[in-house]
């Protein structure tokens, strides 16, 4: 009796539980996508006719991951307490994603000794559609080496 009631307790309480999602939604033309990057936003002639470099790795020193692990640690580490904000477009053909990073959106500000650099990665999947848009920030010292680790954050779309 016991056992049974405390399930009955439990998945009671389940229902109040919101859960943490980030929202994907369906292809949209790409002439029509938006991201909202911390206030930056990148349009279609952005990520399309942009130069960008094609990246493998997240970043260039021992501790890199494969872009696939950062973006699964992404959807799978939303911060409690935000809405569930649209992040990524997806559908069956957007399984396998190719990351470039903008050059020409490559921002660092300088604090001193160190500057922040901020990397904007769009991820395109095989039939060559935005499906989302990550900033990259790492620290990075005079001598451009870099300190600590890079940061990723999704940018939403609006």
């Amino acid at each position: 009796m016991r056992f049974s009631s405390l399930a009955i307790v439990c998945q009671i309480a389940s229902i109040f539980v919101t859960s943490k999602a980030w929202a994907i939604l369906n292809h949209i033309d790409e002439q029509t996508k938006r991201f909202n990057c911390d206030g930056v936003y990148v349009r279609y002639n952005e990520f399309a006719s942009r130069q960008r470099t094609r990246l493998v790795k997240s970043t260039d020193d021992r501790n890199s991951r494969a872009w696939s692990l950062v973006v699964q640690q992404l959807l799978n580490n939303k911060p409690m307490g935000e809405e569930d904000p649209s992040v990524m477009f997806r559908d069956d053909a957007s399984a396998h994603l190719t990351y470039y990073k903008l050059d020409d959106l490559t921002k660092l500000d300088n604090y001193g000794s160190q500057s922040l650099r901020t990397d904007y990665v769009v991820a395109i999947d095989g039939s060559n559609r935005a499906c989302a848009v990550i900033l990259r920030r790492q620290d990075q010292a005079w001598d451009h080496s870099w300190m600590g680790e890079p940061t990723f954050q999704f940018c939403t779309i609006y």
